[in-house]
């Protein structure tokens, strides 16, 4: 067994990886919504990470309309969940998940998420 490595911590996106090599980091929820929020937690994978040669292109052609109210519901979920884990402080959390939700407490958030995002 791999040591065990955490995706995410660089700026990069995780395309691909073999099923059994890895988990998502676990959130405590009563129930799920009908999202796939699950896989937009961090993986968390054992070995060796590599980089695909070649682009992996993925189109999605549902159009403006789907892809404005997938991302209305994902933004009601995360509101819905940083409200939870506001009255609910004894929830273990990543060290990313900390500075995510600390620094959308400061009202940093979207500036260090677009210099990220843009920049580095």
């Amino acid at each position: 067994m791999g040591k065990k490595l955490r995706f995410g911590d660089k700026m990069t996106k995780l395309s691909l990886f073999r099923k059994g090599a890895g988990e998502y980091e676990q959130i405590e929820e009563d129930s799920w919504s009908y999202l796939d929020m699950e896989v937009h937690e961090h993986p968390i994978l054992k070995g060796k990470i590599g980089v695909l040669k070649s682009p992996l292109i993925h189109n999605d052609y549902k159009g403006l309309e789907k892809y404005i109210e997938r991302h209305n519901a994902y933004s009601t979920w995360e509101a819905k969940r940083y409200l939870q884990l506001k009255r609910d402080r004894k929830v273990n959390l990543t060290f990313r998940q900390k500075l995510k939700y600390g620094l959308l407490e400061t009202g940093f958030l979207p500036y260090f998420y677009f210099i990220g995002a843009y920049f580095f």
